[in-house]
C-alpha cells in the first residue's frame, strides 16, 4: 500500500469491500460516473481510475517536508560544487548552450519553492524520480477528481466515515499569485495571465482552459496569451490594452531558442518583474534544476552537498542511485569502469533524457538486448541522458467492475510541494503488463485523485 503501513491497507480493504457490497454499482464504477468541469471532463473523464489512493496524513507532511529539504538541496548545487559557475555547471548537465544561456540571461536569483515530484512508492518508502520546478507544471487542477468525487453521494458517506480530506492545489497556486500581485502593488483583483510560447496554447489548450476553470473557484479570471502577445507600457506588461500584474509563466526556454522577438520580450518581463512592476511567477531560474541530471549529481555528490547526516540519509533514502552518463563533475568522459558498471547491472538501469516529456524516450535495460543497451549508452553519452536504478513501485489493488476481479496496478505519485511543504496531489497509474513507465504518454495509463487521512481516524 502506498503509505506501507497496515491502516492503509486495512482502509483500502473496506473500501474494496463496500464497492462489493455497493447495490448500485456507484463505488466501483466511480472513475465513469464523475460529473466533472466541461473542460476537465473532455480531457480526463475517460482517463479516471476506478478508484482514489490514499494516503496517511503524517506521511504526506512528512514527504513534504522531506522534499522540501531536496529542494533546498538541489538549489545548493552550482554553489557547493561549482562554485557558482553556471558555464561548469551547465556542462557539468550536458544542457544545450543556446537553452543554458536563456537562463543564464534571465536569472533573477529568486528560486520559489514551487515544484512536482514525481515518485514511486516501493513498499517501504517514496521514491524520486524527478523533481519538475517551475510554473510550468501540469496537474494543479487535480483537485477536480477530488470535488467530483465527494459529489456522489454513497463517496460521500465513505469519505466522512473515515475523515478523508484533500489539498487543492490550485488554491495553493492562488495563494502565491496574490502574494506576487501584492508585490507589484496590484490591488484585491489582479490581472493573471498564463502565458505560453508562440504557436503552443492551441497545442495544449484544454490544459490551459481546465486550469482556469479551477482558479475561477478562488476568484481568479486566469487570461491565456503566448508571450508575442505581451507588451510593454512604461515598464509593465500589457495584454490586449489590459495592464498585467502578475505573469503565470508556461513558456519555458527551449520555445524560445531562436526568437529574437520573443527573447526581447523575456528581457523586458525580467525587467518589469525587478522594478515590480509586473511579476513573473515563477522565473526561468527554476530551468537551472528542472532536469533529471540535477538527481545524479546530488546523488553521487552528496558528501559534498550535504552539510549533515541527516542530509545524507534523506538523500540516500529519496533519490536512487542515479548518474549522468556522458560526464563526470568536471565535464569528463566518464571513465571505463563506469560503463562496465552500467553494462553488468543492465537489468536494474533505465536511461532517460534529462529534459524528457512524459517518459518518452526512456529505455529499460530488461527490455532490450545486450548489444542495443551497450548501444544506448555510447549515445546518451553524447547528450542529456541520465541512467538510473529502477525502482519497482508497490502494487495497488483496484476493482474492475467489468469483471468483479481485484487487479493490481502500478501508481505514479505526482506530489506537489511549496515552502509549506506537501501541497497536493494526483496519481497516474498503469496496469503491469501495460508496461513500465507511467505517463500519459500511454495511452493506458489512469488518473487518481489521492486522498489523505489520519490514521487514528481513518479506519473506523
Amino acid at each position: 500500500m502506498a503509505a506501507a503501513n497496515g491502516s492503509t491497507e486495512s482502509l483500502v480493504h473496506l473500501y474494496l469491500t463496500e464497492c462489493v457490497d455497493d447495490p448500485e454499482g456507484r463505488l466501483a464504477h466511480l472513475g465513469s460516473s464523475l460529473r466533472l468541469p466541461p473542460t476537465y471532463e473532455a480531457s480526463y473523464g475517460k482517463l479516471l481510475l476506478g478508484r482514489p489512493l490514499l494516503l496517511e496524513s503524517r506521511v504526506a507532511e512528512k514527504l513534504g517536508e522531506d522534499l522540501r529539504k531536496i529542494f533546498e538541496l538541489l538549489a545548493e548545487l552550482p554553489g557547493r560544487l561549482f562554485d557558482a559557475d553556471l558555464d561548469r555547471y551547465f556542462r557539468a548537465l550536458g544542457m544545450d548552450p543556446g537553452i543554458a544561456a536563456i537562463i543564464a540571461r534571465s536569472a533573477t536569483g529568486r528560486l520559489v519553492t514551487y515544484g512536482r515530484a514525481d515518485l514511486y512508492h516501493d513498499g517501504t518508502t517514496f521514491r524520486l524520480l524527478e523533481l519538475n520546478i517551475g510554473s510550468q507544471m501540469g496537474g494543479v487542477d487535480n483537485a477536480q477528481m477530488n470535488r467530483a468525487m465527494l459529489g456522489i453521494p454513497v463517496f460521500a458517506s465513505f469519505a466522512r466515515r473515515h475523515r478523508l480530506d484533500h489539498v487543492d492545489t490550485a488554491e495553493h497556486l492562488v495563494t502565491m499569485l496574490r502574494a506576487e500581485a501584492a508585490r507589484v502593488g496590484a490591488g484585491p483583483d489582479p490581472v493573471i495571465a498564463l502565458v505560453e510560447g508562440r504557436d503552443a496554447l492551441v497545442e495544449h489548450d484544454h490544459v490551459f482552459v481546465a486550469l482556469r476553470e479551477a482558479m475561477h473557484r478562488y476568484g481568479i479570471e486566469l487570461r491565456l496569451a503566448e508571450i508575442q502577445q505581451l507588451t510593454f507600457d512604461d515598464g509593465k506588461a500589457v495584454l490586449d490594452d489590459t495592464p498585467v500584474d502578475v505573469v503565470l509563466r508556461f513558456f519555458i526556454s527551449e520555445q524560445l531558442l531562436g526568437d529574437d522577438e520573443a527573447l526581447a520580450i523575456l528581457d523586458q518581463l525580467v525587467l518589469a518583474d525587478s522594478a515590480n512592476r509586473t511579476a513573473m511567477f515563477t522565473s526561468l531560474d527554476g530551468g537551472l534544476f528542472d532536469t533529471k541530471g540535477v538527481l545524479g549529481l546530488l546523488h553521487e555528490h552528496r558528501d559534498l552537498v550535504c552539510e549533515s547526516v541527516a542530509e545524507r540519509q534523506l538523500v540516500e533514502r529519496m533519490v536512487p542511485w542515479t548518474r549522468i552518463v556522458g560526464r563526470d563533475l568536471n565535464g569528463r568522459p566518464r571513465p571505463r569502469e563506469f560503463r562496465q558498471h552500467c553494462i553488468h547491472n543492465r537489468q536494474s538501469l533505465i536511461i532517460k533524457r534529462g529534459v524528457g516529456d512524459g517518459g518518452k524516450g526512456a529505455l529499460l535495460g530488461s527490455e532490450c538486448t545486450a548489444q542495443e543497451w551497450e548501444l544506448a549508452l555510447d549515445l546518451a553519452a553524447d547528450d542529456d541522458h541520465i541512467v538510473q536504478e529502477i525502482v519497482s513501485p508497490v502494487a495497488e489493488p483496484v476493482l474492475n467492475p467489468a469483471t468483479g476481479e481485484i487487479e493490481d496496478w502500478h501508481a505514479n505519485w505526482g506530489v506537489f510541494v511549496t515552502d509549506v511543504g506537501y501541497a497536493g496531489a494526483f496519481v497516474r497509474a498503469l496496469r503491469p503488463d501495460h508496461g513500465s513507465v507511467i505517463s500519459y504518454s500511454n495511452s493506458e495509463t489512469r488518473g487518481a485523485a489521492v486522498f489523505t487521512y489520519d490514521s487514528d481516524l481513518g479506519v473506523r
